[in-house]
Parts: structure tokens; C-alpha cells; sequence
């Protein structure tokens, strides 16, 4: 029953007996008048549920409901026989057991439609086959064999000739030759099934004839009255080929409604979904891979890393044996990160156990953790694994979606703290997570980033001007200046705290931490430029001094020749009154003669 009540509920396997219930609608057409009747199937009253149990001319064949189809027997004897189909499960008792993640002694034959399965008479016999019974010899057992050397046949039997029955007596099991033995097993007069009845079946394997020719490999079995059907209601009329199978199908286009389909004469087996063997009354034995009350439920198992036997994981669904299907999709990584390539996305692997990746690559040798299925794995840029659809978990040192951003960190070590002038702590996080391009830490907006990231805690700082070689040949001007070094470092530092001297071709820009490689590990450093009289002091001093020596030589030279002038003035002006003072002397005297003469 569908809803698991005994003896009650709606049946799941239905008889064509069902009633249907409509409700009506009528409509009047407004241009003809006409009264228009339509119908609606409200819901359908269930069928009584098809009946179980045993079925067979012998009534030894298990009746499966739920078998996917009844497989004739064919006529082993016929010079083309048909298709003997077999079947597997857990052996002919159900009871077969297997440890492993995968069974392929279930797929082993436990039944199949040549005629021997179920029946009753299938065996060993005197007459055509020959057979031994087992005998108590005193201390020991014996086995005597018999054989028919002549069968007579007519229409329905088979009979020993007159004196052609042979007995043989064997001392021990040892004994008994290979006449009277198949695949080493000494042919036992009696009943040989396949499968045996399991636990539970009103049969038992003893059976009061057993003969091959006449209740073993039967493909048709003919019964009923000669003149009608014997006021049995379960008879037709009249000999007829017994119908073993109802064949009830449910109706494609409703599937809650059960149909009767065409007669199936002949003897046969109930064969279950993916060629599973029905062994009792709705119970199905099951092949390798599957599972279920009808064997339709496909197995999948799939072995980890870990040794860990698992279904379909992350959604998957198993949909033929050891077959997932797994959850894809389109991915919209694209509509984030314009980018990226487009196509499917989610879970592939033959346990949906690997993460697909767009922004990543297969990598079908990948042995990672993230490929428990060792099928390989979806592999991100820069050594990153792909852990979940289109999300990578990036090696260190690497970001993104994609792992191609490098991370750039630094340590702000009382030095720097000095170099970055600050004690705001924000400011000192700014440099510690990105010490390269500083975005935020300057309080001018115009100023961009002093840097970018380039690779792991690996800088490459802005050049606002630098020295180019060929340029400075070609072109000249700024291209030939270089960074500048103060020669009297010795003698003065004008050097701030955040500034640094150029120590590459840059002029202008930011230089920050070294490596051991000698590449930038930050930028937060300001190439130092000098004004033109910081940049020109030696030669301005040296200007100066020889300045100052020219103009105290002009001025020695000009008091040598202001003191020449004054001493010749003064030689002339000594020269001038001598002469005049002879002269006046000259005079007096004169003078005195005159005098003295007058």
C-alpha cells in the first residue's frame, strides 16, 4: 500500500477497475443558443490492488507486482531457440552478502527464462537423465545409480523399454563416474531448482515428480476442461495455453489510472527493473548498482581519498548506476567581473565532489585536498584551489576572485612610525595594509597612489621623473637629470623624516623599504628634490668665495693705485713748495741786494 497502512489505503500496483468522477460545466452559447456541456476529472476512485503470491503451471513461479515486465521462457528445444535472458541479485535466497563499495557476484545468474527456474520438475530422473540414490551400507554409504538405455515416447509420456532400466551399486561417493556426475556433483535422483524457495515460501523443494522432458524447461503450459471451463471462473472454455501475467500498465497520460494490456500467454519469470531476479512474492533480488523495492533505484558509489565510499555529493543525482548527474549552471561571475569567462558552473567530478571554477583551470593530475574524488581539481591562478563554485581560496600572498591580486603588508616598527610622521593610528593601519599605494593617508586629494602592488610584498613605487639614457642623448633636458645626493651630507641633513634620497634613476616620486632583492617592499617614502640653492650650494659657495677674492684683489689694486696717486701728489706738492720757497727765497735775496744797493 502507497500509505503503508496493513490491510487499508491507497494500493500503488492497481487492478483496471477504478472509477472516475467529472464535474460538469454548461455554457450557452449567445450567438446559436446552443447549451455547450464540458467536463473536468475531478479525481479517480482507486482500482482494488493486483494480487501477489505464486503463479506458474506448478504454482512455483514468485509473483512480483512491481517487476518492470514478465519474461517468457523460451523453447530451448526449438532449432532457434529465442533469447535466454539472465537475471541476477543476491543469490537464489537473497541472503548474499558483499562488503565492498562495488558487487559484481550479484550480476552472477540467479535466474533466467529457459524453462528451469521455479519449476517444479526439474531435477535429476531415472528415465532421462539417469540418477543415484543414496544408500546406508553399514558402516558407510553407498550410492546406487539407474539409468533408462530405451525410452518410449507417445503424445504426453515417456517410458522405459521392457528390460532397458540399468541399476549400478557404488561403494562410496569416490566411486560414482563421471556418467553420473555434472560439473562433479553426483546427479541425485530428485528435484534441482533454481533458484530454491527461500525462507518463509509455502513450498518446499521436495516435489512428487520431477522429470525434464515433461515439468522442467516448459515455455507453454496447456490446461483447462475439454468442453468448458469446468464452472471455474478463473478457466476459459475449452483447452487453452494458461496466462500467467496480467499484464496491468499504467496509463502514460494518467498515470493513477491502470490498464489492462494484451494477453501474454506462456510460462515465464517476473523480471525486475535493470534485470533484477523476483525470488518470492514482491520481492525483488537485485544486480550490482541497484536498489529498491524493484531494483529502479540506480547505486551510485564512488570512493574517496579518504577510502570513504560516497553517493552523489552536493546535490547530485544519481541517475544510472555509479552515474551522478551533477548541479550546473550558468555562471554570472561574468556580470561581477566583466573579465571573466563565460559558461557553466557548479559541481563535476564522478561524485559531484569537484567545484568548477570560470575564473580557473582543470587540472586533471591535481592532488590536492580539494579533490576527494582523485579526479583532479579546479585550479586558481598563483597556486590557488578552486573550494566551492567559482570561488577560489588563494595561495598566500594572493587575493581576488581570481587570486591575481598580489598582497602587499608591512610592519610599522617605531623607525616607520617616524618616516610616516604621524601617531594616527587609522593612518598607520593605511600604511600596514597597503603600504604601497597609501590611498587615504595624504589629507590632499590630488594626491594619487604612491604605489601599486605588483606582486607579493613586492612594490612598484610611482616615478614622477626619471633619468633616461637614450632620451638624454637624443632629446635632452629633463630626461638627462638625475635623483639628487646631497655631497654635504656631512656637513648638513635636509632630509625630512618622510623623505628619502633618490637611490634609482627616479628624480621624483617615492621609494620606500627594500627586500633582500633589493625590490621595494613600500612606497610611503618621498624622493627628496632639492631647491636651487640646496641643489647648487657648493658652487654658489665656491661663486662667493671667488667673488670675494676678485673684488678684495680689484679693491687692493685700487687702493694701490689711490695711495700711488696720493704719494705722487704728495711728491709734487712737496716739489712745488721747495721750488717756490727757493724761489721766494730767490726773491728776498734779490730783494736784500736791491736793498742793500739802494
Amino acid at each position: 500500500w502507497r500509505d503503508g497502512r496493513v490491510g487499508g489505503g491507497v494500493p500503488f500496483f492497481k487492478k483496471p477497475n477504478g472509477l472516475h468522477a467529472f464535474k460538469y460545466h454548461i455554457y450557452r452559447n449567445l450567438y446559436t443558443g446552443t447549451l455547450i456541456f464540458l467536463s473536468d476529472n475531478l479525481f479517480t476512485f482507486s482500482g482494488d490492488p493486483q494480487m501477489t503470491g505464486y503463479t506458474g503451471y506448478d504454482c512455483n513461479t514468485p509473483i512480483c507486482v512491481q517487476a518492470e515486465r514478465f519474461r517468457l521462457n523460451v523453447d530451448t528445444s526449438a532449432s532457434t531457440p529465442g533469447e535466454i535472458v539472465p537475471l541476477g541479485g543476491h543469490r537464489n535466497d537473497g541472503a548474499l552478502e558483499c562488503n565492498s563499495a562495488r558487487c559484481p557476484e550479484y550480476d552472477n545468474m540467479v535466474t533466467q527464462n529457459d524453462g528451469k527456474s521455479f519449476q517444479g520438475g526439474c531435477g535429476w530422473d531415472v528415465l532421462e537423465t539417469g540418477c543415484c540414490f543414496e544408500v546406508d551400507d553399514g558402516d558407510s554409504s553407498a550410492f546406487v545409480c539407474l539409468r533408462c538405455e530405451e525410452l518410449l515416447f507417445s503424445a504426453h509420456n515417456a517410458t522405459c523399454a521392457q528390460g532397458a532400466l540399468k541399476e549400478w551399486k557404488f561403494e562410496s561417493s569416490a566411486k560414482v563416474p563421471l556418467s553420473f556426475r555434472s560439473f562433479g556433483e553426483i546427479l541425485q535422483c530428485g528435484p534441482s531448482l533454481n533458484p530454491e524457495t527461500i525462507e518463509g515460501s509455502p513450498h518446499s523443494n521436495a516435489t512428487s515428480a520431477t522429470s525434464n522432458l515433461f515439468l522442467c524447461n516448459v515455455w507453454q503450459w496447456e490446461q483447462g476442461d475439454y468442453i468448458d471451463d469446468a464452472d471455474l471462473d478463473s478457466l476459459k472454455p475449452g483447452r487453452h495455453i494458461r496466462v500467467n501475467y496480467n499484464n496491468y500498465q499504467q496509463n502514460d497520460d494518467s498515470p493513477d489510472n491502470w490498464v489492462a494490456g494484451p494477453e501474454i500467454q506462456g510460462e515465464g519469470i517476473f523480471e525486475c527493473f535493470n534485470r533484477g531476479s523476483c525470488i518470492a512474492p514482491d520481492t525483488c533480488s537485485c544486480r550490482d548498482g541497484y536498489g529498491g523495492y524493484d531494483c529502479a533505484t540506480p547505486l551510485c558509489r564512488h570512493q574517496q581519498a579518504t577510502g570513504d565510499i560516497v553517493g552523489c555529493q552536493n546535490g547530485g543525482v544519481c541517475v544510472d548506476k555509479d552515474d551522478c548527474q551533477c548541479i550546473q549552471q550558468v555562471s554570472v561571475l561574468w556580470k561581477v567581473h566583466t573579465e571573466a569567462d563565460r559558461g557553466l558552473t557548479g559541481w563535476t567530478g564522478t561524485d559531484c565532489s569537484m567545484p568548477m571554477c570560470m575564473q580557473g583551470y582543470f587540472d586533471p593530475v591535481c592532488n590536492a585536498s580539494a579533490a576527494p574524488g582523485k579526479e583532479g581539481c579546479y585550479r586558481c591562478a598563483n597556486g590557488g584551489i578552486c573550494v566551492a563554485p567559482d570561488l577560489c581560496s588563494c595561495a598566500e600572498g594572493w587575493s581576488g576572485y581570481d587570486c591575481r591580486t598580489p598582497v602587499c603588508k608591512a610592519e610599522s616598527t617605531p623607525l616607520i612610525r617616524n618616516q610616516l610622521m604621524t601617531s594616527d593610528e587609522v593612518k598607520i593601519r593605511i600604511f600596514e595594509e597597503d603600504p604601497c599605494g597609501m590611498s587615504g593617508f595624504s589629507s590632499l586629494h590630488h594626491e594619487g597612489p604612491r604605489g601599486v602592488c605588483s606582486l607579493p610584498n613586492q612594490c612598484t613605487c610611482n616615478c614622477q621623473g626619471s633619468y633616461d639614457d637614450d632620451l638624454c642623448r637624443k632629446i635632452g633636458g629633463k630626461y638627462c637629470q638625475t635623483p639628487f645626493n646631497d655631497p654635504l651630507f656631512r656637513e648638513r641633513n635636509v632630509l625630512a623624516p618622510n623623505e628619502i634620497f633618490g637611490t634609482r634613476n627616479c628624480y621624483s616620486g617615492y621609494e620606500g623599504l627594500v627586500d633582500g632583492n633589493d625590490l621595494f617592499a613600500s612606497c610611503h617614502l618621498r624622493i627628496y628634490e632639492p631647491s636651487f640653492y640646496v641643489r647648487h650650494t657648493r658652487a654658489i659657495v665656491s661663486l662667493s668665495i671667488f667673488s670675494g677674492i676678485a673684488l678684495c684683489l680689484l679693491a687692493a689694486n685700487f687702493w694701490t693705485k689711490f695711495t700711488r696717486q696720493q704719494r705722487s701728489r704728495q711728491k709734487e706738492r712737496r716739489a712745488n713748495s721747495s721750488a717756490q720757497s727757493a724761489n721766494n727765497n730767490m726773491q728776498h735775496a734779490l730783494a736784500h741786494v736791491v736793498k742793500k744797493k739802494e
